[in-house]
């Protein structure tokens, strides 16, 4: 039920009970502003600003407070993917906060996402959404998961436990969270876990802007022939006649027996089995007595890259599934089965040609050629066909029903309905202490183990060890049991100064981000020594209105000691005197930071007072800047 198809029920979609009588209605939408059904309206915040926020978020900079691009559109189409799509009216680049646009995924499902590629890693503080705006659909709930290769996968935590945001009590109101630390990531996926009527999601990241590497897209993936190397990464698999697909032997592991939940035939285990195919294009699935599973009125997922799922949850028959069985259809090795290459004339175009009385399979496809297709029938470029007979579309290629595409990002997607399903590329678990590796251009997966000098998270995936407890999130676990919890500083930008009437080299300056720090300028011609400074010692506790210890910033610092020029500070060293240890293995509550300097309160470790710290800095004479 939708405003651009209507009311639209199929007998053989719900065999074997057939449709009810549904009545329909409308809602017009007379203003600008998104209106609620029943007329009330409602006023949406201004483009930077959030309905609902959390929390005041004093814990982040202000200028990591910013929009990162989604509603500007300086996060480009390209870069926002999903798991999948309804159709061109709900695709994944219009999931723009403040927009009229929205994400609608083709079904509403707890496994679907959408996912954000920032091109590089980048800080992220915090998130806002919003639901469809001319109607009542919207996400109640959600997870966030991030990752920095787009194979190992973070979940968000809090307290130990994954995070379940509380999302949107209406269409409009955007609403905002703040996490308790940044996170460091190159991507961003958004999983809707509970929904008002469907899912529909408009949403702004946001965090410390970046500006955004433009990049060339990549040639389009030549059709797969059986001349493709195993070793290559595959393309599209263009148009193969059923008499070119041979089918392996029927493979039946999975049974439903008292107890267990279903029947589940893995297709790993499937291609196990299989005599020959090991690399299919088509797969079957039917009961063990000969019916297709699309006809037994069951609940059934069959594809590709899963095999054949059934739950008994999910069924209407208190037996629970069925017993079914699988088999793998490969190309046949002969010359006349080699695909031929798709017809051009059903290529998207710049500007194709429509007919007017069509409803074509996808968007943009070029309708000249279609006849005028009635009784809900849609076109594929060429005849009118049931909308599960749709071919989709990927990089100007036309897929056929049930074909596979793998894209540049190594997920596997197939053509359903006119829509490609996709899913992430999966790698089997490597052993203890191991982590997965892919290589994207074979999309292949191999297991590494971490250096001496990283840390391996929770998933396995290793990170650099200073970044372990450092106050930003970089993977589910490395800001977890941390005797020290630092405060977030915004990431350093270097920049050069001409020297205004002069051909001398440029001035190097640090300008940091402003939050209100001090910003340190150096001379004209500095001399740098990279090197660590002597330890300082200029305050104790106890001394007269003491309340714990306190040592210099860095800024402060490198004015009073002339300690750095030319270079920048980038790290920093806390030592307790008292205990002889360093600062984070004194078990006292503290600040060790370049923008704080070192701080501990008595008020903060009552009853036990604060010990005596010592400090020192690094310059760095480089040009790069590193997080500590």
């Amino acid at each position: 039920c939708y405003p651009d198809s209507g009311l639209v029920c199929r007998n053989a979609d719900n065999f074997p009970v057939d449709c009810q009588d549904y009545k329909i209605r409308y809602h017009c939408q007379c203003a600008s502003a998104p209106v609620k059904p029943g007329g009330n309206s409602r006023t949406t915040s201004s483009p930077n600003q959030s309905g609902t926020s959390t929390e005041p978020a004093t814990h982040i900079p202000t200028v990591c407070k910013a929009p990162m691009g989604m509603q500007s559109n300086q996060i480009r189409d390209e870069m926002i993917t999903a798991s999948s799509f309804r159709d061109g009216n709900s695709s994944p680049e219009k999931a723009r906060l403040n927009t009229n646009g929205f994400w609608m995924p083709a079904t509403d499902s707890k496994t679907e996402y959408l996912q954000i590629d920032f091109l590089q890693q980048a800080y992220l503080t915090g998130i806002s959404t919003q639901g469809r705006a001319d109607a009542p659909s919207y996400v109640t709930s959600y997870k966030l998961q991030f990752s920095n290769d787009g194979i190992n996968w973070n979940t968000y935590r809090e307290n130990n436990a994954e995070k379940i945001f509380s999302g949107n009590f209406d269409s409009s109101t955007p609403v905002t969270y703040y996490f308790t630390s940044p996170l460091h990531a190159q991507y961003l996926r958004i999983l809707p876990q509970t929904w008002q009527g469907k899912i529909a999601l408009r949403v702004e990241v946001i965090g410390c802007p970046v500006t955004y590497p433009t990049t060339t897209p990549p040639p389009t993936p030549k059709p797969t022939t059986v001349a493709v190397t195993p070793a290559l990464k595959p393309g599209v698999t263009s148009t193969i006649r059923d008499s070119c697909i041979e089918y392996d032997t029927w493979v039946n592991v999975g049974h439903n027996t008292p107890g267990s939940s279903g029947d589940i035939e893995p297709i790993a285990k499937v291609k196990e089995l299989s005599h020959t195919c090991q690399n299919p294009l088509r797969i079957q699935c039917q009961t063990v007595g000969g019916v297709d599973y699309d006809q037994t009125g069951q609940i059934v997922t069959c594809n590709l890259w899963e095999g054949l799922t059934c739950n008994n949850m999910d069924q209407f028959d208190p037996t629970g599934c069925l017993d079914y069985r699988v088999r793998l259809g490969c190309l046949k090795k002969t010359p006349e089965c080699v695909p031929p290459t798709p017809n051009t004339n059903l290529h998207k175009t710049d500007a194709p040609a429509l007919n007017p009385h069509v409803m074509p399979c996808f968007e943009g496809l070029d309708t000249s050629q279609c006849p005028n297709c009635t009784g809900g029938l849609y076109c594929d470029g060429l005849h009118c066909v049931k909308k599960a007979d749709c071919t989709c579309q990927y990089k100007n290629k036309i897929i056929m029903k049930t074909d596979i595409v793998t894209t540049d990002t190594c997920e596997t997607c197939q053509c359903y309905s006119g829509e490609l399903r996709c899913v992430p590329k999966s790698c089997p678990a490597c052993a203890s202490g191991e982590t997965k590796v892919v290589n994207m251009t074979t999309c292949s997966c191999s297991c590494k183990s971490c250096d001496a000098n990283q840390f391996r998270c929770g998933n396995g995936q290793c990170i650099s060890s200073s970044s372990r407890c450092d106050g930003v999130i970089d993977c589910d676990n490395d800001e977890v049991g941390c005797l020290v919890q630092p405060h977030f500083t915004p990431p350093m930008i270097p920049t050069l100064s001409p020297q205004a009437g002069s051909h001398a080299p440029p001035n190097h300056q640090t300008t940091p981000f402003h939050d209100g720090h001090v910003a340190i300028t150096h001379t004209k011609h500095p001399v740098c020594r990279p090197r660590w400074s002597d330890w300082m010692n200029t305050h104790h506790p106890g001394d007269p209105g003491s309340t714990g210890d306190h040592e210099p910033s860095a800024a402060e610092f490198a004015a009073n000691y002339h300690f750095c020029n030319g270079g920048n500070i980038t790290k920093v060293e806390c030592y307790s005197v008292s205990m002889e240890a360093p600062a984070e293995s004194s078990g006292e509550i503290l600040v060790c930071t370049p923008s704080k300097g070192l701080v501990c309160d008595d008020s903060d470790n009552f009853p036990i007072p604060c010990g005596d710290y010592k400090i020192r800095y690094y310059c760095d004479c480089g040009t790069s800047n590193h997080r500590k």
